[in-house]
């Protein structure tokens, strides 16, 4: 299954692994500091944000080397294409 992109469009694995590590990287943040700083939002919830984030991540980053090797093979098919007209 080839991703639906342009030519010059990025996959939505790309804006994935951005919005996935923002919740990854946020909600470790707000665990850490809370727990050092013993704030009132103090709560081991943020850790479930931590695990969605980290899951989500790498789900993304695998999801990026699926679309760059579709992505690699449309162009390789497109300029044997080309070679063969």
């Amino acid at each position: 299954m080839v991703a639906k992109t342009s030519q010059k469009g990025f996959p939505w694995s790309f804006y994935a692994v951005i919005v996935t590590f923002g919740i990854f990287f946020f909600s470790l943040n707000a665990y850490i500091l809370t727990v050092w700083l013993s704030h009132p939002l103090r709560s081991d919830l943020w850790l479930i944000g931590v695990a969605v984030g980290l899951v989500g991540l790498l789900y993304s980053l695998q999801m990026i080397r699926v679309h760059q090797s579709e992505r690699i093979e449309a162009r390789y098919d497109e300029s044997i294409s080309s070679l063969e007209e």
